[in-house]
């Protein structure tokens, strides 16, 4: 091959480097096609997460209502209304009354409030919009419940009524020791009853029993938890019920504590309020009420036997 034919196929070799102006343009449409469909793409992710997280909100709203409701349904002692939508029954006495209290769940059709009465109080919204509910009743005589006080608050001397403000960083816990029958070599904590003034309605309490340190603090393994629902709770002084369940073979020679927690997603105003009582002597054995100010990370004793919270704990042995 001469230099004139090498130079001719040089030059055809570097004007072939580029792209056609067909090319240029066929390549231009297919990205814009693929940027189409990845913008769909990410359109149908988003809407997909969103339509999920408005269900699991659903979910957890629905589940906590059924939750409050079955451990008010766990202590009914009557019922004065069995409907498909709604139902009235009695409780233990939550006000130190002397005297059974009433609770109501109403529903008044899709898409409206799911609420809870307690007492002549207001009807409170536990479910904002529900969408369908049918009660259903299977009753029989029963009698008593096999279930006795192990530990019951009693009036310290000199004391008088204190409130503290729970939220999510206050804290409190009461050390008790249960008082069994002579020969008894386990027992079965069902509930503790705690008295409480009503927060805000989408909060919750949750109660844990955790075993003491050798200072009467909540600092051992936590054996049980359940939540109180602020929903439950009065713009009264009511004692509300904390229940478990499978809490058993407790040794009678331990003591535990209740830890009272709270929890309203963010912030720390709280608006609920435990009850206990402060003396000027120290006359209660066997007891210690603690408060933590940093979500139960340090804890102190507001002094043995001179403050104890308004609490009941029920219980069985074998």
């Amino acid at each position: 091959m001469n230099d004139d034919q090498g130079k001719i196929s040089s030059h055809f070799t570097r004007c072939r480097s580029g792209f056609t102006m067909i090319e240029m343009v066929t390549s231009l449409v297919i990205l814009a096609i693929l940027l189409l469909a990845c913008g769909s793409v990410v359109s149908l992710a988003s809407y997909t997460i969103n339509q999920s997280s408005t269900r699991t909100a659903s979910q957890i709203q629905g589940g906590d209502a059924v939750s409050q409701l079955t451990d008010d349904l766990n202590v009914a002692l009557n019922f004065t209304e069995r409907t498909a939508t709604s139902t009235t029954f009695t409780v233990p006495d939550r006000l130190n009354a002397g005297s059974p209290q009433t609770v109501r769940y109403a529903w008044g059709g899709a898409g409206t409030a799911l609420t809870r009465q307690f007492n002549a109080g207001p009807a409170v919204p536990i479910i904002t919009s529900a969408q369908s509910l049918a009660l259903t009743y299977l009753t029989r005589q029963m009698g008593p419940a096999p279930e006795a006080i192990r530990f019951q608050h009693n009036t310290v001397l000199l004391g008088s009524a204190q409130s503290f403000k729970l939220d999510n960083k206050h804290w409190i816990a009461q050390y008790f020791q249960p008082t069994l029958p002579t020969g008894t070599t386990s027992w079965t904590l069902t509930r503790v009853q705690l008295m409480f003034q009503a927060g805000p309605p989408t909060a919750w309490t949750p109660v844990l029993v955790i075993m003491p340190d050798a200072n009467l603090l909540p600092n051992g393994a936590v054996l049980a938890q359940t939540n109180i629902y602020s929903s439950a709770m009065s713009s009264n002084w009511e004692m509300v019920d904390a229940t478990f369940a499978g809490l058993s073979k407790l040794s009678p020679s331990q003591g535990l504590c209740i830890e009272v927690q709270y929890n309203n997603g963010s912030g720390t105003n709280s608006g609920v309020q435990l009850q206990y009582e402060s003396a000027l002597l120290s006359i209660l054995s066997n007891t210690c009420f603690s408060t933590s100010s940093n979500t139960g990370v340090t804890w102190a004793a507001s002094g043995l036997g001179t403050s104890v919270a308004m609490m009941n704990v029920y219980g069985t042995v074998p």
